[in-house]
């Protein structure tokens, strides 16, 4: 396991509030105990994902690594929208508890490519590990293409394929024509290099470059 997908939850306040027993491991998403009763939407979009990896790659959550969970975290305060943790994916709460009574559509579509690009990485990142942070748009570029391209296929009612070339073609298009933009492939060696390239060109430039080799 590469060091940086190490972490640890330590809380009094959190507790399973949806779980699907069914799989090995089971599937769970774990909040804050006032969230109980607004995981299941996550849990449905999780369970959805997870088979539809399994038969795409061939290659089984149950078979990545030996007692490995399927745990999904909502944190009140994260700083990223999501992080694939080796066995543990945290996600900021606003982006993972989800009301179906408030929750807007343009949420629900976000926590659905969400899901699906932390999951991605479970293989694209996890399982398999850049060499170093210089190819970054390999890890994000595949977990951006399948956040929308799986999504569809397994959640066809939100229409995600007609989503990608708004979000992550036309985005990577008008990024690559200003003066700041940079290739796929390059050097990086302090903290502030690694953390800039995580960006418009990694993501979505990455994401619509497979697009284009995907046939």
């Amino acid at each position: 396991m590469s060091s940086y997908l190490v972490t640890f939850l330590v809380s009094e306040t959190f507790r399973v509030i949806a779980s699907d027993t069914t799989f090995n491991p089971p599937i769970r998403v774990i909040g804050r105990s006032n969230t109980a009763g607004l995981g299941n939407h996550a849990l449905q979009l999780t369970v959805g994902m997870t088979k539809f990896f399994d038969e795409y790659f061939q290659i089984p959550y149950s078979t990545l690594h030996a007692n490995l969970s399927n745990d999904h975290i909502a944190s009140p305060d994260w700083a990223s929208a999501g992080t694939e943790n080796w066995g543990m994916v945290s996600y900021r709460e606003l982006h993972l508890i989800v009301d179906p009574r408030e929750t807007i559509m343009s949420v629900e579509h976000y926590t659905t490519t969400l899901v699906s690009h932390e999951l991605t990485h479970k293989w694209f990142g996890n399982l398999v590990t850049c060499y170093w942070w210089s190819n970054t748009w390999i890890n994000e570029g595949f977990a951006s293409y399948f956040g929308y391209i799986a999504a569809h296929q397994v959640f066809p009612q939100y229409a995600l394929d007609e989503h990608f070339n708004s979000r992550y073609l036309q985005g990577s298009l008008s990024f690559d024509s200003g003066v700041s933009t940079v290739p796929l492939n390059y050097d990086v060696n302090t903290p502030a290099q690694v953390t800039g390239h995580f960006g418009t060109v990694s993501y979505s430039k990455g994401a619509a470059f497979l697009r284009m080799l995907a046939d």
